[in-house]
């Protein structure tokens, strides 16, 4: 089998409302679907979601790295040859994660396809369900609370909020939101780098009493000293996200000592292949993984993040809602489903993903 083209199509989608977090807020969101073509006549997808403010890249600015200088470079390779074709990629181009985690979802897609079976499987697990958090952005803290507990009422059972505001109001939303969900419920923040390091030792004592699952990035990125200065102070465990995209990266956070969890994003790190030497690392670390995704992800994203999550049991914090945040959605037959707090993983070839909407695609 040997890869023979692609198409390329600008995905735009829109959120539900207004989605805040502490360095901006989101309405319309833009990505790429890539289609790879075989000289057997298959097809498979993959999505790059970019995010400039995380992984450098802008959606127009992925499209025409994809089809200028990725795809040239694939062309003629063989779908199953990850190891070449991330190292030819990497070659051909430093950086731009997202547009290769697209080149790397369509072959994980082929390569399901060809054999008749689900990613997950062929990863070394059989398909599953995941029960997956669900987010509040930044809103008042009554607002928040709100929409928790219709949250709740939907049957999610794990929910992460966003945070990063003044100090102040941060601790009365965690507050908010658990005396309005009950003791049952797991609750997560994330501050998106929002805190500096004082604020954040203060917040984290504060809030520790409401019983938080975990802290997500909770000062600057490239900090990674005073995170792990952080982590021995902090009454809940460190979650690295931001600081955290390459296995070089994943090492050197472990090393010193900076965080308990790993939060893996497959735009981060350039797709499945990478995400998988991100958690045997994190394993052998006696750590744990978490999958995440960009807002601006559909539910085909989406799907090829459980997949390589549900395979494994290194990653145990699930948030698989960024297309559950959209209004809009992609795939019309095929990928990921919910059913009561869960992502259900379907036991179809590769992704599972046959037929998407055009509607919010637009030929490149």
């Amino acid at each position: 089998m040997k890869i023979t083209g692609a198409k390329l199509w600008m995905i735009t989608l829109h959120t539900h409302e207004p989605f805040k977090i502490a360095f901006e807020t989101l309405t319309e969101c833009h990505g790429i679907l890539v289609e790879l073509l075989t000289e057997d006549g298959l097809s498979g997808y993959g999505e790059a979601s970019p995010a400039r403010r995380i992984t450098g890249e802008t959606a127009e600015g992925a499209a025409q790295v994809l089809k200028t200088i990725l795809i040239p470079a694939v062309q003629g390779m063989n779908p199953f040859h990850l190891s070449e074709i991330h190292e030819r990629m990497d070659e051909t181009i430093q950086g731009n994660p997202s547009a290769k985690s697209a080149v790397d979802m369509a072959c994980y897609d082929l390569i399901g396809k060809a054999t008749g079976q689900p990613v997950i499987t062929l990863l070394g697990r059989e398909p599953a369900s995941l029960r997956t958090d669900h987010t509040i952005s930044i809103k008042p803290p009554q607002k928040q609370a709100e929409i928790a507990e219709k949250l709740v009422k939907d049957q999610f059972k794990i929910l992460k909020i966003k945070l990063g505001g003044p100090p102040e109001e941060d601790v009365l939303r965690v507050k908010t939101i658990r005396e309005k969900v009950g003791h049952e419920v797991i609750l997560r923040v994330d501050a998106n780098q929002g805190w500096s390091v004082q604020e954040a030792v203060s917040i984290l004592d504060k809030i520790a009493k409401y019983q938080i699952e975990l802290a997500e990035q909770p000062i600057h990125a490239k900090n990674l000293k005073g995170l792990a200065w952080l982590r021995k102070r902090s009454p809940i465990p460190i979650a690295a996200d931001e600081a955290v995209h390459t296995p070089e990266q994943a090492l050197q956070a472990i090393e010193l000592e900076a965080c308990d969890i790993i939060n893996i994003k497959l735009m981060k790190c350039g797709g499945i292949y990478r995400a998988l030497q991100i958690a045997s690392i994190v394993e052998s670390a006696h750590l744990s993984c978490m999958i995440g995704g960009m807002i601006a992800e559909s539910s085909l994203a989406v799907s090829a993040a459980a997949h390589f999550a549900g395979s494994r049991p290194v990653v145990r914090y699930y948030d698989l809602d960024a297309d559950l945040l959209l209004k809009d959605n992609l795939i019309q037959e095929g990928g990921i489903r919910l059913k009561n707090g869960e992502r259900v993983i379907l036991n179809l070839p590769g992704f599972g993903v046959s037929k998407f909407t055009q509607t919010f695609l637009t030929p490149i």
